[in-house]
């Protein structure tokens, strides 16, 4: 039987990552001088850095010559000043092509022509005893071109995750991505066995609860357990170890965290900075996100982390004080308020909410140098302040740069003064300097009586590692006396007590003005 099978595949298979298929008549040819095929020839230049070794022997006599070019039926040589020029049709006994230490020619030639060029005479040369392999030529062009890439260089300046040492570091790294790799997996089953709702959706009947309050009791303490051991043996002293710790880390655990989408934002950066109003949106309120049950339960373990909670309890811990404040303040003018780097003003959606059931005459002044967080804070918070009626709750947004808000000394106290300012984050990314400059400036918008709360994260910050090496996120840490220190210098004369948030990492500097 013949056989039936088409020559091609027919028009409705596709071939989505395969080029367009030409038939043979659509391929080109030669055209004009081009009919006449000759092999391609590479000159000298071609060749790039390549050492070429070229020497001819005529008879006796055997010299060294420059190479103008090759191809696999003949070279063109610069025949040497000085010895006597052959002629056309001359056999000359031998000729030994070396390249790069590669023998790619030796035997007899046959001279085809002899033409001039400038300082020099080009003598064509016909191979007699076979073909060149011009290809092995070019292949060992491209191996060099590669190594001078850097492509084949293994040294150890080519593997920035490389350090001697730190096994415990290592094998705690190794266990967290077989953990990781594991959870993916079983979380992927436990997902295809439930409704799409009940992962993904916004409502909770129940079955969602549950399963977050599973991911939440099972996999995020085994998560935390990991990345706080991993943590403890990250802490080196030395920058270029810190660098290799960090190029291994993220070697073998990026494509696992970064599914995330708090880590992700953060390493990505998508406003410039990692801390964004949405990164902390994350902690606050949207702790459970992500494409996947495994990238919201990783979203989750990092949001729930101590070393993350300590911005929602400082949040927490700003709240009730300013609450307080506002309890105690006597009947009459409003309390004045002023959050600097305000982000998405969390804090102030809390107080506006539980004012609801015990309204007081209060006045917010948001200052926030990212318009897009204040445009969040606006939509908020001023519905919430208009349903008050009567002027009760005000709120204000002004959208400055943070560098007028530390360098212009009378900012603050042109739009003061206020009972309370607070500065959550922002003393995080100050120099000393800067930080007491602007503690001064914050200081002076206080009306007598007036509270000033500045919070710096320390050192021990659980979760650094995360940070700095997966989210590239790096704090000016300092202790609670390098808090204290620069919270004096800033606000000299005042009384200075340190509060804690509940975490532990986050203290702030409680500056009242007399």
């Amino acid at each position: 039987m013949g056989d039936d099978r088409p020559s091609r595949a027919p028009d409705f298979v596709a071939r989505p990552t395969s080029p367009p298929v030409r038939t043979y008549e659509e391929m080109p040819g030669g055209e004009g001088r081009e009919m006449n095929f000759r092999p391609d020839r590479i000159s000298q230049e071609g060749l790039g850095a390549l050492g070429v070794v070229l020497s001819v022997r005529r008879g006796a006599e055997e010299f060294t010559c420059a190479l103008h070019d090759l191809s696999q039926s003949g070279v063109a040589l610069l025949w040497p000043a000085g010895e006597p020029e052959p002629a056309p049709g001359e056999a000359l006994d031998e000729l030994l092509l070396i390249v790069d230490g590669h023998e790619a020619y030796r035997g007899a030639v046959e001279v085809i022509g002899v033409r001039g060029a400038p300082g020099a005479r080009v003598v064509g040369l016909r191979l007699r005893d076979g073909m060149m392999d011009v290809d092995d030529v070019l292949m060992i062009r491209k191996v060099r071109e590669l190594k001078a890439q850097g492509r084949l260089d293994f040294s150890a300046a080519r593997r920035p995750w490389s350090r001697p040492g730190f096994d415990r570091f290592k094998a705690l790294v190794s266990e967290m991505r077989l953990f990781l790799e594991d959870a993916r997996e079983r979380l992927g089953e436990v997902e295809r066995d439930l409704p799409w709702r009940l992962v993904h959706g916004e409502a909770d009947d129940g079955g969602r609860g549950s399963l977050i309050r599973s991911i939440q009791s099972d996999f995020v303490p085994e998560f935390e357990r990991l990345s706080l051991e991993i943590d403890a043996a990250s802490r080196v002293q030395r920058p270029d170890d810190h660098q290799a710790l960090k190029a291994y880390s993220q070697r073998i655990l990026d494509p696992l965290l970064l599914e995330a989408p708090l880590m992700h934002r953060a390493r990505t950066k998508p406003l410039g900075y990692p801390g964004d109003f949405e990164v902390m949106r994350y902690i606050y309120e949207h702790t459970f996100e992500g494409p996947s049950l495994y990238a919201r339960s990783v979203h989750m373990a990092g949001a729930l982390h101590p070393g993350s909670r300590c911005v929602a309890t400082r949040k927490d811990m700003l709240r009730d004080e300013l609450l307080a404040l506002i309890a105690a303040a006597p009947d009459g003018a409003p309390v004045r308020i002023a959050s600097v780097a305000a982000g998405p003003a969390q804090e102030t959606y809390e107080i506006l909410q539980a004012l609801r059931r015990a309204p007081r005459p209060v006045e917010f002044v948001l200052f926030e140098q990212d318009r897009r967080a204040l445009q969040l804070a606006h939509g908020r918070l001023k519905p919430l302040a208009d349903a008050f009626g009567a002027g009760l709750v005000r709120v204000s947004f002004r959208h400055d740069t943070i560098k007028r808000m530390i360098e212009d000394q009378s900012m603050f106290a042109a739009e003061g003064p206020f009972d309370a300012v607070i500065c959550a984050g922002l003393f995080d990314y100050l120099k000393k300097p800067k930080a007491a400059r602007l503690t001064a400036s914050l200081y002076r918008a206080l009306r007598p009586g007036g509270v000033l709360y500045v919070g710096n994260m320390t050192p021990d910050l659980s979760n650094r590692w995360i940070m700095e090496h997966h989210l590239d996120w790096y704090l000016e840490y300092r202790t609670r006396e390098e808090l204290m220190d620069f919270a004096r210098e800033g606000a000299e004369g005042a009384s200075i007590e340190l509060i804690e948030e509940q975490q532990g990492f986050n203290p702030f500097a409680r500056i009242v003005r007399p």
